[in-house]
């Protein structure tokens, strides 16, 4: 099952076990012993079918199994997330039976900020059944060879495949090095196949920085902090006194809260190896036009959450009227590294608010260092119903 890693934002996430033995979950294969190794001196064409299969099903078996909850509703209750996200997969034969394996890493509902906190291995059987290759229980900061190998590791973990052997590959930090940018290497976990099981055989330092081919992606830290309970309750100020003010005198007899964030997503949108927050919601007196309070933050070194401004545009762009056949119902999206406001097109004045059929406008915003610029504008067609 996958092994769950430490977070920067979980203390107790260091006495979990990084990997589990037992009994397969529901909807696995039982974990039997692999067929008889295939010589590896021999001129084989391995088959690489589990490329084609979607393991985002299993792996979130597997995570269900590890925190022994039925559903990721009980697994999620209280957490960050709500489900499984695949991080990074890599291919090759570990077991010597001919078939390529799958190494995947993913962030569960429980990660923190530090990166993935699953990893596991699954293969395909000949009947086209996906089972799971065992990794030998061990705990995060356990000896190994006289040495605590989690020393100067955060997470942000990724996999290899190399010579046979499963590589975990994380960033060594320095104590000064912020969340996005180890300095220290890379330390390297080498596991390799014995009989019934993946077993770490090694433990290597590279100096150096990380390997550009391997990247540890942005930091989550910001998802750790309850973003939206500081934005409904306006705790960094988004809006002024005196529109707050505004808001309570309109709003004093419709029982609505002043500000309601209905959805949040995460990207790195200014390139700085830290994810930000695109939060859409609504005021007290939002109407019948969609969410009318949207914008992105950004977590600082110092633990705050600034706005990052999104210059507005008026009028034609590039020589066109781009608000035409629009009606509001703008989301925010994450494209590309740029922020995206999507909007519904209507293809008349018939339609319903709900029953658009002239695809959707994207405006393109990139980041220029002080505030988000409009970039670009582009509709794009809705698929043909046949």
């Amino acid at each position: 099952m996958p092994g769950l890693y430490p977070a920067a934002s979980h203390d107790t996430a260091e006495k979990r076990e990084t990997h589990s033995g037992g009994s397969a979950p529901p909807g696995l294969v039982s974990q039997a012993s692999p067929p008889p190794s295939v010589s590896q001196a021999q001129n084989i064409t391995r088959d690489s079918a589990i490329r084609r299969e979607d393991l985002e099903d299993v792996m979130t078996i597997s995570f269900l199994r590890s925190v022994h909850a039925s559903n990721l509703h009980d697994a999620c209750k209280n957490a960050l997330g709500t489900g499984i996200e695949i991080s990074t997969k890599a291919f090759g034969d570990l077991d010597g039976d001919g078939r390529e394996e799958a190494a995947v890493t993913a962030f569960s509902c429980q990660a923190g900020n530090g990166g993935p906190d699953l990893v596991a291995v699954f293969t395909l059987n000949p009947n086209g059944m996906v089972r799971e290759l065992p990794i030998e229980k061990r705990k995060w900061n356990e000896p190994f060879k006289g040495r605590d190998p989690s020393l100067g590791l955060r997470g942000q973990m990724t996999v290899a495949i190399e010579n046979d052997r499963l590589i975990e590959k994380f960033p060594i930090f320095k104590e000064t090095d912020p969340g996005c940018c180890a300095s220290a290497g890379t330390r390297k976990f080498i596991y390799r196949w014995r009989s019934d099981r993946l077993v770490l055989e090694d433990v290597v330092d590279l100096t150096g920085l990380p390997s550009p081919g391997q990247p540890t992606g942005p930091s989550r830290a910001i998802r750790a902090v309850d973003v939206k309970k500081l934005l409904d309750d306006n705790t960094f100020g988004l809006l002024t006194d005196s529109e707050i003010k505004d808001l309570k005198q309109e709003c004093a007899d419709n029982g609505r809260d002043l500000l309601d964030v209905e959805n949040l997503d995460y990207a790195d949108l200014d390139g700085d190896g830290q994810e930000e927050a695109i939060y859409e919601g609504f005021t007290c007196m939002s109407g019948s036009g969609g969410m009318d309070f949207f914008g992105v933050v950004k977590l600082m070194q110092d633990g705050k959450l600034v706005d990052m401004p999104i210059k507005p545009h008026q009028g034609p762009f590039k020589g066109r009227d781009v608000y035409d056949r629009l009606r509001g119902h703008m989301s925010l999206a994450a494209k590309n590294g740029g922020l995206v406001e999507v909007y519904p097109v209507y293809s008349d004045e018939k339609e319903c608010e709900a029953c658009s059929t002239g695809g959707r406008r994207e405006f393109i915003f990139q980041w220029d260092g002080s505030r988000f610029v409009l970039e670009d504008v582009i509709d794009v067609s809705e698929p043909s119903v046949h």
